[in-house]
């Protein structure tokens, strides 16, 4: 196999960013990043729910 058809190894670098939006005082979305098995989630919060935060939040929790 020649140098430029070979799989090359890349690193991930993950980030980032969420918004309470206009509903909420305090931000209920979750995010999980586990780069050394290549999983990455968002849980959304639920605006206008009650306890949108225990329900992303425990998503999470689960998925690690």
């Amino acid at each position: 196999m020649s140098d430029h058809t070979r799989p090359q190894p890349f690193c991930w670098r993950a980030h980032s960013i969420s918004h309470p939006g206009s509903v909420r005082a305090a931000n209920e979305d979750a995010v999980l990043c586990r780069d050394d098995v290549q999983l990455w989630a968002v849980a959304d919060g639920m605006g206008g729910h009650n306890r949108g935060d225990l329900a992303s939040n425990t998503l999470v929790r689960h998925l690690e």
